[in-house]
C-alpha cells in the first residue's frame, strides 16, 4: 500500500511539473512569436474585451467565450460551466477586417496553423463577424458575439 501511494505522489508531482512546462512554453511561444500581429490602439476600445457567444449562420448550439487583447485571442467552449475545448493565438484589427491566427488549440489539431479573416461591425454591444476559415474547404460563416464587460 506504502508503495501505490508513492507512486501516486510522483505521478502527481510529475502531472504538475508537466502542466507547468507545458504553460510555460506556451507563454515562450507567444512572447517570441516573429508575425506578431497587433490591434492598433485607436481601434482597441471597440474589440478588446470578453465576448459571450450568441449565435451564427449554422445555428450551433454552444456557450462559448472569446477574450481579446491587444495582440493575442483566446476562445473556450463550455458544458456546465467547464472548459471542454479551446484554442487561441496572435489576431490583428484595422478597423473592417479582424484577423485571427491559430496558434494552439486543446481539441482539433488540424486547426493549428489555420486563419481567420473576417469582416466586422459593430452595433451597441454586438461584434457582427463574417468571413472564411482557412483549410481544406473554406467554408463562410457569420457568428454574432456579446459583449461581456
Amino acid at each position: 500500500m506504502k508503495r501505490y501511494k508513492n507512486f501516486i505522489k510522483v505521478m502527481m508531482s510529475k502531472s504538475v511539473f508537466v502542466t507547468i512546462i507545458a504553460f510555460a512554453m506556451i507563454l515562450f511561444c507567444f512572447s517570441c512569436s516573429t508575425n506578431k500581429t497587433t490591434i492598433s490602439e485607436k481601434k482597441a476600445d471597440k474589440i478588446i474585451g470578453v465576448w459571450k457567444f450568441s449565435s451564427d449562420s449554422f445555428g450551433t448550439p454552444i456557450e462559448a467565450r472569446k477574450i481579446i487583447t491587444k495582440d493575442y485571442f483566446v476562445c473556450f467552449h463550455l458544458y456546465n460551466n467547464v472548459i471542454v475545448t479551446s484554442f487561441g493565438g496572435t489576431c490583428s484589427f484595422d478597423g473592417e477586417t479582424y484577423i485571427e491566427n491559430i496558434n494552439f488549440g486543446t481539441q482539433n489539431r488540424n486547426d493549428i496553423g489555420r486563419t481567420g479573416t473576417f469582416k466586422i461591425r459593430f452595433e451597441d454591444n454586438k461584434m457582427y463577424l463574417s468571413g472564411l476559415v482557412s483549410g481544406n474547404n473554406r467554408v463562410p460563416f457569420s457568428e454574432i458575439w456579446e459583449r461581456l464587460e
